[in-house]
């Protein structure tokens, strides 16, 4: 499991962390920069992201058209990665 902090900063994992704390030891901190895809659509997720702070992960879909529209923003209450 992969997350932009340990604990402190994302509050879902706060609470997944204080139910499983075997958790703790599959977390890596990670920083990328302003506009990384961290997903493709139709490729399998190997990671989920927990964002901290001020960090805000976008979720985008493809449109028909070519263009690109946001279907949610995920911050630090939430994650990405749910199917996994």
């Amino acid at each position: 499991m992969e997350t932009a902090a340990r604990s402190g900063g994302n509050l879902l994992l706060k609470a997944l962390l204080r139910d499983c704390i075997s958790l703790r030891k599959s977390l890596e901190r990670v920083t990328y920069p302003l506009g990384y895809v961290v997903a493709l659509q139709d490729r399998p997720l190997t990671h989920v992201y927990f964002p901290t702070g001020g960090c805000v992960l976008s979720v985008l879909l493809q449109l028909k058209d070519g263009g690109t529209a946001e279907a949610m923003t995920v911050s630090k209450e939430g994650m990405i990665g749910l199917p996994i």
